[in-house]
């Protein structure tokens, strides 16, 4: 997700845009499940470090249930931006959109979305949004 569509193309990423800007992550999720148009899409935040593949394999393995939604949840939180999403979810997130409510874990409870216990060391990764997260994760 950018701004824009193809804004990491010299990268020669294939990269897609909100379609409405400015509706936070879970404009992104709906923009994301748009584009997929069905079946299952990952969602990780841009700027999370010290994430694991084998993580991502943990969440897949809960779609043999067919949940609308899979997430980790650590210290009582669920987490919304390292999750997996149904492709249909779309409409439900527009209407939530037009209605004003923004918060991506509320959408995850109204989904009923299948919870799994974060793993042991999900703590070891964390989003770098300040000057001193950049330090931790330098000192690392």
């Amino acid at each position: 997700m950018a701004d824009r569509e193809d804004k990491f193309v010299d990268l020669g990423l294939r990269t897609i845009a909100d379609e409405n800007p400015h509706q936070g992550p879970l404009g992104g999720i709906l923009r994301a499940a748009v584009d997929a148009g069905e079946g299952y899409f990952f969602v990780t935040s841009c700027d999370r470090i010290g994430l694991h593949g084998r993580w991502v394999d943990r969440l897949a393995a809960e779609l043999a249930d067919e949940p609308r939604a899979v997430s980790f949840v650590a210290d009582g939180r669920r987490e919304p931006l390292f999750a997996f999403y149904r492709a249909d979810t779309a409409e439900l997130i527009r209407r939530r959109l037009a209605a004003g409510c923004r918060a991506v874990w509320r959408f995850l409870e109204a989904l009923d979305a299948t919870c799994v216990e974060a793993p042991e060391d999900w703590s070891n990764s964390f989003s770098i949004n300040t000057p001193q997260d950049l330090r931790r994760a330098r000192l690392g």
